[in-house]
């Protein structure tokens, strides 16, 4: 939740599950790994969360993920 939060500039947690996918989907289509999407999908689920720090310096460059962004190209 920390890496959403992060990315989103913003309280991920406070999303409604539909947002919450939403913003999920908008990652992918920016280009955020498939691997840390997947991830982030086993938060809402019964499947074990995996530290994937391994992955985060894919996202040094991904500015476009905060909410003014994407609330931007979502509406």
């Amino acid at each position: 939740m920390i890496i959403l939060n992060t990315l989103y500039q913003g309280d991920v947690s406070k999303f409604e599950i539909n947002d919450f996918y939403s913003y999920l989907n908008y990652l992918s289509s920016i280009g955020i790994s498939k691997e840390l999407i997947r991830n982030f999908y086993t938060m809402y689920s019964e499947e074990n969360t995996l530290n994937l720090y391994y992955l985060l310096d894919e996202l040094s460059d991904k500015y476009n993920a905060n909410k003014t962004i994407y609330k931007a190209k979502k509406d």
